[in-house]
């Protein structure tokens, strides 16, 4: 737990923005009656999306993909899905997962669980690379560089460009 669910679950937070995957440790942790509510939104509504992705690796072993790829099927399966998501809080992997009697069940008595997951018609997909952060940094710092003036927006691009392709030069 966080230092800010802390003080939330001892009534010392009005309000706190935290991960999905909080969501049960709050609801079985808090004394008193909470909300869920989507991100506020200005012109149009938007959501984060993350969390773990599966990859399967071009130099493993046939027989490691394939190991791999059967533990994948196993951990995402509808079922497997609907007890990860109630267990934590995270949005379940599949629509199939919502649609399994015990999530059905779950939402129906707990509707906070079904926020995040409505609010994904409004997300985007995520930036995902390697060097992430050091690659998303450089975007920022040229969005940052745009929005002040600074820099015009094609030279902070051309720069968050010229970063990113040193960061991952050594992956090509």
């Amino acid at each position: 737990m966080t230092t800010g669910q802390f003080a939330s679950l001892e009534g010392k937070t009005a309000m706190m923005w935290h991960t999905t995957g909080n969501l049960t440790a709050v609801k079985d942790g808090a004394k008193f009656p909470f909300g869920v509510a989507m991100l506020p939104a200005s012109k149009q509504r938007g959501s984060p999306t993350g969390g773990g992705n599966w990859y399967l690796f071009k130099k493993s072993t046939p027989q490691e993909r394939e190991a791999a790829f059967k533990f994948i099927k196993w951990i995402t399966a509808p079922e497997r899905a609907a007890d990860w998501s109630i267990a934590t809080g995270y949005v379940a992997v599949s629509p199939a997962a919502y649609e399994t009697p015990k999530l059905k069940s779950y939402v129906s008595e707990f509707p906070p669980a079904a926020v995040a997951r409505d609010q994904f018609k409004f997300a985007t997909p995520e930036l995902s690379t390697f060097q992430t952060g050091r690659v998303r940094k450089s975007l920022d710092d040229a969005i940052q560089a745009a929005l002040t003036g600074s820099k015009s927006p094609a030279d902070a691009l051309k720069t968050a460009q010229t970063e990113s392709e040193r960061l991952l030069k050594p992956y090509k």
